[in-house]
């Protein structure tokens, strides 16, 4: 987030919000409640971060590194990095499609 010229402190606060939805979504996913909804949510956001990705394999002068693969440690370079989280990324929002696309559970 160091390419956008923003304040230190309203960036951590981004990345706070971000983290708090991710993990708001995948609760609410674990959880079963409002499914088909939440999935629909989920796959925007994915959306929305695979497009950031994009951009910054396609964009000479975007960062280095996002750091989405930091846990994915035989990852040797930004390229394999951004790769791996479209791949990752797409794999999601089938799954997610899937469960937005199942009837209501009665």
């Amino acid at each position: 987030m160091r390419q956008f010229a923003a304040a230190p402190g309203a960036t951590v606060s981004v990345a706070v919000v971000i983290v708090a939805v991710e993990a708001l979504l995948g609760i609410t996913l674990i959880t079963g409640w409002q499914a088909r909804f939440v999935s629909r949510v989920a796959i925007g956001a994915l959306i929305v971060f695979s497009a950031a990705l994009g951009w910054m394999l396609l964009d000479p002068t975007a960062p280095e590194n996002c750091g989405c693969g930091r846990l994915a440690t035989i990852l040797k370079g930004e390229l394999d990095e951004a790769m791996f989280g479209l791949i990752r990324n797409a794999l999601l929002i089938a799954i997610l499609f899937v469960v937005a696309r199942s009837p209501n559970p009665t």
